[in-house]
């Protein structure tokens, strides 16, 4: 069995006898995998955005891995960063050693456009590759379906969805069955079809995996 008492790893020995810890101690663990992952480098590497900025604190994909660890510690909205500010610890795990601000963070989310989408789905594809060498899985099983949000308000590509009967999103999503991976997600207005699109959305999928089992209805 792993312990993590007293554990030396690459760059950290990690101990938990003792001694005075944030909330937000846990991540270091996080922040060790990334390091093992080389996830700045794969990040930088496909990182897309349009950004014309001349002179910044902060790069793209600084920016990117703070919000990553902003949501793997149970914040999913930028605003968030006001209270990391002020924790002992968190800043420690960036780069930069500072937390970006709100209005930093915003502006990334401004600057993203479709390209920085699959930019996105290409980095976890890879991502994915380097995790499924330690599984011993002969073929992926890849569970493919639609499901619907609910939204409230005037939400842009919000529709209605005569099969559920709401008003919200029609999202695609594409799972491996066996690993809980996923393989691949698609934000898509409420009014469309289960299956619009299934052959582009499957598309990066096939190109990049061997071996592939599908199961979807439709």
């Amino acid at each position: 069995m792993f312990s993590l008492t007293n554990n030396s790893s690459k760059n950290n020995t990690f101990s938990f006898d003792g001694g005075n810890l944030t909330i937000y101690g846990g991540l270091v663990l996080f922040k060790e995998l990334f390091e093992l992952l080389n996830l700045v480098n794969l990040i930088s590497k496909h990182l897309v955005t349009n950004d014309q900025r001349l002179y910044y604190s902060y790069s793209e994909t600084a920016i990117l891995i703070q919000l990553l660890y902003q949501n793997l510690a149970g914040h999913d909205t930028d605003y968030a960063c006001q209270e990391l500010k002020k924790d002992a610890y968190f800043q420690q795990l960036l780069e930069t050693e500072q937390v970006a601000s709100q209005p930093t963070l915003s502006r990334f989310f401004s600057r993203a456009t479709e390209e920085t989408v699959e930019a996105l789905r290409q980095l976890n594809l890879e991502l994915i590759q380097i995790f499924l060498q330690f599984h011993q899985v002969d073929t992926l099983i890849i569970d493919v379906d639609s499901t619907h949000f609910t939204t409230y308000g005037k939400q842009e590509g919000s529709d209605y969805n005569a099969h559920y009967r709401a008003t919200g999103y029609h999202p695609l999503y594409a799972f491996e069955s066996q690993t809980g991976y996923c393989f691949n997600a698609q934000l898509r207005p409420g009014n469309r079809y289960c299956s619009d699109g299934a052959v582009e959305f499957l598309q990066p999928i096939l190109e990049g995996f061997n071996r592939l089992l599908f199961r979807m209805d439709s």
